[in-house]
This record gives C-alpha cells, sequence and structure tokens, in this order.
C-alpha cells in the first residue's frame, strides 16, 4: 500500500496523484502496522476457608464454580481474593448466585421424593423393639409383676431417645 507524501491519504496502485488533496506525487511504500498484542487480564486467584477452619488455595475462578458445583464449597463458607486482607462471606461474594442456587437444588432434591415426585414430609423413626415392650408390659402387668419393668424399658427406648429422623412420603410412603 502506498501513502501521499503531502496528507498521508492512501493512493490507488497505478496512479500518482491523490484522490485526497490532488498532489502529483510517486507512491511511497508504507511500513507495515505493528503486530497487535494481545491485552492479558491477569486472572484473579481466590483463597478459601471453609467452616470447619480449613483454609485451601489459591484457586482459579473456574476452581471456585467448579468446588461450588461438587458441593465441597458452602454457603457457610468464606472466600478471599488473592492481595486482599478480609475475607467475604461467599453468599455475599461474586459466587453468592451459584452457591444460593445449588443450596436451593440440594434442599429441593432432599425433600422431594425420588418415586412418585411428592413432597416429602420428616419423620422421628421410633424404636420398633421399644413398643412391643411396652404392649407386653401392658399386657402382662396384670398377671405377673415383670410387665412394669417391661413396660418402663419399652418406653424409655421407645421414646425416651431423640430416634432418627427421616424423609417420609405421604403418597406412595417411599423412605429416605
Amino acid at each position: 500500500m502506498t501513502a501521499c507524501t503531502t496528507c498521508g491519504g492512501a493512493l490507488a496502485e497505478g496512479t500518482s496523484h491523490c484522490s485526497t488533496c490532488g498532489t502529483m506525487e510517486t507512491a511511497l511504500a508504507l511500513p507495515p502496522p505493528p503486530p497487535l498484542v494481545p491485552f492479558a487480564i491477569p486472572e484473579i486467584r481466590y483463597y478459601v476457608t471453609w467452616a470447619h477452619g480449613e483454609r485451601g488455595g489459591p484457586f482459579t475462578e473456574d476452581t471456585i464454580k467448579l468446588l461450588i458445583a461438587q458441593q465441597r464449597l458452602k454457603i457457610t463458607d468464606a472466600v478471599q481474593a488473592e492481595g486482599a486482607t478480609q475475607w467475604i462471606p461467599i453468599a455475599q461474594s461474586k459466587f453468592a448466585s451459584l452457591v444460593a442456587q445449588r443450596a436451593t437444588i440440594t434442599r429441593l432434591a432432599s425433600s422431594t421424593c425420588p418415586m412418585c415426585g411428592a413432597n416429602m414430609a420428616v419423620v422421628i423413626k421410633r424404636s420398633g423393639l421399644g413398643l412391643a415392650l411396652v404392649i407386653l408390659g401392658i399386657v402382662l402387668t396384670p398377671v405377673c409383676g415383670i410387665g412394669i419393668p417391661l413396660w418402663i424399658v419399652g418406653y424409655t427406648m421407645r421414646w425416651g431417645g431423640k430416634g432418627k429422623a427421616a424423609y417420609r412420603c405421604p403418597r406412595c410412603q417411599y423412605v429416605s
């Protein structure tokens, strides 16, 4: 490509006058433009502190997103950008929407029946043996004195402990 020495306008091949300013010129070759250097944005790295006190990092943003997807980072954890001085709860960081979405999915998955899709109800599983001892104690109390201790042991086993919480589907009776 050639350029006019007066105004710098481009000269068409084979012409000796500039179409911009009209000057009669001999064509001069323009130097090639310098190569474009890509502008690299430095990648921010993050440190993580889990709710149980363990710390890790530095992690890239993609790694943080992967940890959230794997549920290894939860809504109770905190992050700190490399070079920053303050820990930020992950629920208040740039990853808040991902963590909240994952927590909602987990909560929804644990409260929906995998068999029929109905909402699950939380039930407390109690000891069946304790119930049997209470019934046996009630039956045996008029007959002999052993019924009262059986009733006390059965009552303690059945209603004295905490029991185990479980999800139960009221529609299909699925228990998790």
